[in-house]
């Protein structure tokens, strides 16, 4: 194995996020920083392409490869804004890897499943090589380049996780972590990094907040959640207090069914009681349309 593939190797199995990466994941990357073709490095090393990276042994070599691996990365706008982003946001980063590695079936590039532990591998992240290529960087940002997701929930969710890491307790993410799970914010992240939106996005969000339109948009759906949290709280009180009652129609039909003998009063009783559990999936029902119908309500800018 050349001084250049034991780096890469090394890199990689030093970095997070190797689990199930396979030699076929890293093919395209070792080909491309060594020059070498593909079929070679498999005979050289005596790979195959279905051999995990755990059973690869590596030499320790004198050599930094950092400058190889950033030029190789910009060639791919989705890493080339994964690697900005864990450079200048490790915390947030890890949670924008791990939501992409949960979800590496529907990676569909065996680049970006090779460069995650790189980009998750503190000797990388603390390279100097990297705080120059980022020291370099000349971002262009536009607030209005957002316009077209201020609309969707996912993304107000990111906004939101991104103000209260900045303004919050200790950058404090994980919090967040139930928003990334669902998919509709998984998808969107991921096209915001495809189309190399999130990194500039993270960097600039304090001037993103003091945009206008933007703190319009967060004081509506703020307005809106509020109004989510009284109509569940009031469903959800409905449901409670018709529970009681059919609860005491039970208890009180059945004193008066045997001991009192009021036979008559205890099966109205009884049928009140039991027509009302049918007003239990009503109410939930009611809670569902009405929740859905503010849901779906679009705000304007």
């Amino acid at each position: 194995m050349d001084d250049i593939t034991n780096q890469i190797i090394k890199i990689i199995k030093n970095g997070y996020y190797t689990y199930n990466l396979k030699v076929s994941d890293i093919m395209g990357m070792v080909s491309s920083i060594t020059g070498m073709d593909r079929d070679l490095i498999l005979q050289e090393n005596k790979w195959s392409m279905d051999q995990s990276i755990y059973s690869i042994e590596y030499k320790n070599v004198d050599i930094t490869i950092f400058k190889l691996i950033i030029s190789y990365f910009k060639g791919n706008p989705f890493i080339n804004d994964l690697m900005i982003l864990s450079y200048y946001d490790r915390k947030l980063s890890m949670i924008i890897l791990d939501i992409i590695k949960q979800n590496d079936y529907r990676i569909g590039e065996n680049d970006i499943r090779a460069a995650l532990p790189v980009l998750s591998n503190s000797d990388f992240l603390n390279s100097e090589e990297l705080a120059d290529y980022y020291n370099d960087l000349n971002l262009s940002f536009s607030p209005a380049n957002y316009k077209d997701y201020i609309q969707m929930d996912w993304f107000i969710d990111l906004i939101i996780m991104l103000k209260d890491g900045l303004y919050g307790s200790n950058y404090n993410y994980i919090e967040y972590l139930q928003s990334a799970i669902k998919e509709s914010f998984y998808l969107g992240v991921l096209e915001l990094i495809k189309k190399q939106m999130l990194a500039g996005l993270v960097i600039n969000i304090r001037s993103f907040l003091n945009t206008g339109w933007v703190n319009k948009k967060l004081y509506e759906y703020s307005l809106k959640i509020k109004k989510r949290e009284k109509l569940s709280s009031f469903y959800s009180m409905l449901s409670i207090g018709n529970d009681i009652m059919i609860g005491l129609e039970f208890i009180i039909g059945s004193f008066e069914f045997l001991p009192a003998g009021n036979y008559i009063l205890g099966v109205y009783l009884f049928i009140a009681g039991s027509s009302q559990l049918l007003i239990r999936p009503g109410i939930t029902i009611a809670r569902n349309i009405h929740l859905n119908m503010i849901h779906r309500k679009k705000i304007r800018i």
